[in-house]
Order: structure tokens, then sequence, then C-alpha cells
């Protein structure tokens, strides 16, 4: 039996550094490197292996902030508001769906969330 495919649209390869942090503080903030991206969900590569209680579970709500590449002296960074869809313990990989996302300045200025978001 084959697996159903449940992306919505196009990847794009793309590494990115980024952070990940919860809304509701249900887990530590942790870094990883983005694999591939879409319009509407993203796949992060973990840093180092974290311990299972330090990750996010399936279905919760997370804020990830893109650092985007230098082209000029200051730092740019997108900030998403999402959800977790699935874990891969063994890459160990995390998929997440985007529903928000705006553009900010320095990652410093990434604080909560504002009503600049963008819906993908």
């Amino acid at each position: 039996m084959m697996a159903r495919e449940l992306r919505r649209g196009l990847r794009y390869e793309v590494q990115l550094a980024c952070q990940v942090f919860s809304p509701a503080k249900a887990f530590a903030t942790f870094s990883g490197v983005t694999q591939n991206m879409s319009r509407s969900g993203l796949l992060l590569a973990l840093e180092q292996a974290e311990p299972a209680s330090h990750l996010p579970e399936v279905g919760q709500a997370v804020r990830i902030v893109l650092e985007l590449p230098r082209t000029v002296p200051e730092r740019r960074c997108v900030e998403c508001l999402g959800r977790v869809v699935r874990i891969d313990r063994d890459s160990p990989s995390i998929a997440f769906e985007l529903r928000r996302y705006q553009f900010t300045g320095d990652q410093s200025e990434a604080g909560q969330p504002s009503d600049a978001f963008l819906s993908p």
C-alpha cells in the first residue's frame, strides 16, 4: 500500500537557520535548519537530538523565527505561526504547517506576534 501524499504545495530545498518557540510555554525553545519549505509548511532538521520531553507534540502551536540570508547589513527574519504535523525522531526532524507569517527586522525584534501576520 502506498502512502498518500499530504503536501498541499510545491516544496523548495532551502536551508535557513531558525528557532522554534512555544506560545504556551509547553516546551523549551530549540534550534534547527530548514530542509525544505512551501507556502504552507516546512520541514526542520534539528541541530542536535533533543530529549523527547523537550520537543513539541503533534498538534501543538508553535512560533518559528527564520533568519533570512543577509543581503544588507541589517538582519531580516520571517516570523511564522503554525502547528506541528509530524515528528521523526530518527532523522531527527519536525514538520510544521504554517498558518500565518510576517517579515521582521532583527531576530531580537521578533517578540510577541503582531496583527501584521499574513495568511499563507
